[in-house]
């Protein structure tokens, strides 16, 4: 709750002023938005055969989401058996896998599911 402006709106006091919730939530908005365009670049894709593919996370993030379908695991097998592959991805002017490398043709994360999907098998 805040003070009643002459309009009848619920306004929020600061110093220096009033803020309305509407206007705040958009300033929110906006800095989510700013978060999101900073990691433009980060996709998980989940497999329903239990493979997971990361494109730009970070270790910390990774563990994140393996943690979070690990309560989901059917028959899971032992780590020692687990692979994980660490690849580099770049943008290019052709979509090639070569080596340890993924050059990718555009942003679009279906470029990046087709190329998991390979992965993946």
């Amino acid at each position: 709750g805040g003070l009643m402006s002459d309009a009848g709106e619920d306004r929020d006091h600061f110093p220096g002023g009033y803020v309305d919730e509407e206007a705040a939530q958009e300033e929110e908005l906006r800095q989510a938005a700013a978060k999101l365009a900073d990691s433009s670049t980060k996709h998980v894709f989940f497999f329903q055969y239990g493979c997971l593919v990361f494109w730009g996370l970070e270790p910390e993030e990774e563990r994140f989401f393996l943690d979070l379908v690990r309560p989901f695991e059917d028959d899971a097998i032992a780590d020692v058996d687990k692979e994980q592959d660490d690849m580099t991805f770049y943008f290019g002017s052709k979509t090639r896998l070569f080596h340890d490398e993924v050059c990718l043709q555009t942003t679009s994360p279906l470029e990046k599911l087709s190329i998991s999907f390979a992965i993946a098998q």
